[in-house]
């Protein structure tokens, strides 16, 4: 899987304390998928008591992470 983040994704998963792998496993299983708006995809997976949401565009063959953050 090639996937590719975006400046703002790495910014904000180090404000979050996100590492690659735990948004690729997202990627790679996530509980939930929603189509969002402009060809996003809001995917969702449950840790523990939180869910982790990862928008992401398809382009070319590539995963490009647009943002990840925390959801209730």
């Amino acid at each position: 899987m090639n996937v590719i983040f975006s400046d703002h994704s790495l910014l904000k998963m180090q404000q979050r304390r996100l590492s690659r792998k735990t948004v690729i496993s997202v990627i790679a299983n996530p509980d939930r998928v929603e189509n969002t708006y402009n060809g996003r995809e809001a995917l969702y997976k449950k840790f523990r008591k939180r869910t982790l949401k990862v928008i992401i565009m398809r382009e070319y063959g590539k995963i490009v992470v647009v943002t990840t953050h925390w959801v209730a």
